[in-house]
Formats: structure tokens, sequence, C-alpha cells
């Protein structure tokens, strides 16, 4: 659950976009994303740069020395105008060049942009997100699924966001127990084809959380259920899967870029930092190219909820698709 002060505040987010003249709700939670991305990067960065002071193990570092004035704890301290400068030409810059989060991440933000064009509403935005509890692991998730909530218009294509319930209720079914009968944790790859903001491989991150979670774990202080499980996991029965989990074990396809921006930041924030997330229509005779494993028994589970409406033109459609149902109806190819 979001604490109803974390909701006012991004409430009073929301309203600072409408009243700077950006109105469009798909375009608000985009920049609002954005600027949420360039402060994740910059406690990550924080948090690796702490660890090697400690272990002297060290990483590959999301900002090169000529870079380090891009980072969230500098940009946050300049004035309106200078930040609205550093942001939009050098900051930008650095989301669709960098790969320190993976290549799919990159290429989902390769023609990112910034929209505002008020430095003042840059300030109050900026100050706004700092506020936000983006570094606690239990609480940074359900934030940006109350972001999200806030998008009520939906797509022309059939683009429908999950509610989550659902999207927890599809999980429990087809995926009951991540563990064997020795307690070893079952790691399957997950795709959706038709990913939108992420809310079913966020829903099955978060039940390998609470199924790997050991039986002599306890939960005290101040800590919520899932921080105390995730501290579970990230010392026991995870820890040697991390890497596939972070860049492995879930895969997601859209056609809708902005829509993967949104799945990009949301599983950022559920902890899988290097997501296989892609630009792409998955009906479309360019997914074979492009993804010949993917496409070919690719995944152990698949969760989607296709889009509703929509067509395709015969020639682009694969014409494996096209040997079960002749039809340019995007909600029956899918099925």
């Amino acid at each position: 659950m979001v604490a109803s002060d974390i909701k006012r505040r991004i409430d009073v987010l929301w309203t600072e976009f409408r009243q700077g003249g950006i109105t469009n709700p798909l375009i608000v939670v985009e920049q609002i994303s954005f600027l949420m991305y360039a402060r994740l990067l910059d406690i990550d960065e924080t948090r690796d740069e702490n660890r090697e002071k400690r272990t002297g193990k060290s990483f590959m570092h999301r900002f090169k020395g000529n870079e380090q004035h891009l980072r969230w704890s500098r940009i946050r301290h300049l004035k309106a105008e200078e930040m609205l400068q550093i942001v939009r030409d050098e900051v930008f810059r650095h989301f669709r060049s960098t790969a320190a989060s993976g290549a799919a991440f990159a290429e989902i933000m390769k023609d990112a942009k910034l929209m505002i064009q008020d430095p003042g509403l840059l300030v109050q935005a900026v100050e706004i997100i700092h506020k936000l509890p983006l570094a606690e692991s239990g609480t940074k998730g359900d934030l940006y699924e109350y972001l999200l909530s806030l998008l009520t218009t939906a797509g022309t294509n059939g683009q429908f966001r999950t509610p989550r319930h659902i999207a927890r209720l599809m999980v429990e079914l087809v995926a009951p127990n991540l563990r064997d009968k020795d307690g070893n944790p079952l790691l399957p790859v997950v795709g959706d084809p038709s990913c939108g903001t992420g809310g079913f491989l966020v829903s099955m991150m978060e039940h390998l959380l609470e199924n790997c979670a050991s039986t002599e774990s306890v939960f005290e202080g101040n800590d919520s259920k899932t921080d105390a499980v995730r501290k579970t996991c990230a010392g026991g029965l995870l820890e040697q899967h991390h890497e596939h989990i972070r860049s492995g074990m879930f895969h997601g396809f859209d056609f809708d870029v902005i829509m993967l921006r949104f799945a990009a930041v949301n599983l950022l924030l559920h902890e899988v930092d290097a997501p296989e997330i892609h630009h792409q229509d998955t009906l479309n005779v360019g997914f074979v190219d492009k993804f010949p494993t993917q496409a070919s028994e690719g995944f152990d589970v698949i969760l989607a909820n296709p889009p509703f409406k929509g067509s395709q033109e015969f020639e682009d459609v694969h014409y494996s698709l096209l040997r079960h149902v002749k039809t340019q109806k995007t909600e029956l190819l899918f099925l």
C-alpha cells in the first residue's frame, strides 16, 4: 500500500504538470518516469560506489569522470535556467547513449526528450521527486504503480492496463510454486508479447520474491514484509541467480515505445534493472527475424493481456499465424 502522504505528493506533481501546460496523461507519466530514472541512476551509482569502498570490487560506472555533473545529486542544486539546459541537452543525451542498465534500456531511450519547457516546472518536479522514497525497496514499486493507475486514457489500438489484482491472480494460476521439491528456486523465462506498462512481469517478480523466502525468516522492526522477503532472498536462495533475474528472466515486447518506457522503469523499481524490453510488434514478420529464439519455444511462461482492437496488413503478419486464422484483427491473431 502507498501511504497517503506519498499519494498526495504524486497528486501534487500531477497537478504541477497540468498547470504547467502538459495535460496529456501519457506525456505527464513519461516525463515523470524520465526524472525518476535520472534519480535512480544516481541512487544505484552511489550504492555501488559504497560497495566498492567496502569490498574493493569494481563495477561498471553509469557516469564517467566528465559526466559527474549529470548526476541527480548535482543537478537538483542548480538554478532553474541552468537545470533546464543541463537536463534537456546533456542528461537526456546521456539516457540515449548509455547502456549501463542494459542494451534494451538504451534502445527504448534512444528517442527520449524533455518536453518540459518551463524552468520553474522542472525545479518543482525535481524537488517533489527527490522527496519520494525511491530508495526504499518495499515502497518504490507501489509508488510507481499508483502513478500508472492515474493513466485513465486507453490507447487507440486497444491498449488497456490490466488491474493489478487481475495480474496477480493470473500469475498465481500459472506459477503457483517457484521452488522444486528440494526447496531450490525454479526461475522460468517469462515473456509478455504485449507488455504495456509491464504489470504481468512485475507481478511475476513479486510472486518470485514471496515464494523464495526461507521458512526461517523472521519479520521484525519497521520493515515491510516485502522488504524482509527481499533481504532473505538477497542473502539466500536467489543470490546465485541474481544475474539471470536482473537480465535474463523477464522479456517484454510492445509496439508503443512510451509504454515500454513505463515498463522499463516499473521493472527497475521492482529490482529488475536490465530487463529484455524491446520495441517490437510480435505479430509482425520482423519478430521472427529479430528474435528467433523468443519466437520459437523461447519462454517457459507467457502472460499477456492482448490488445482488444486494431488490425494488421496481411503482408505484415507472420505466415505461421495466418496458417491458423486468416484475419487482420489484432485480438484474433494474438489468440
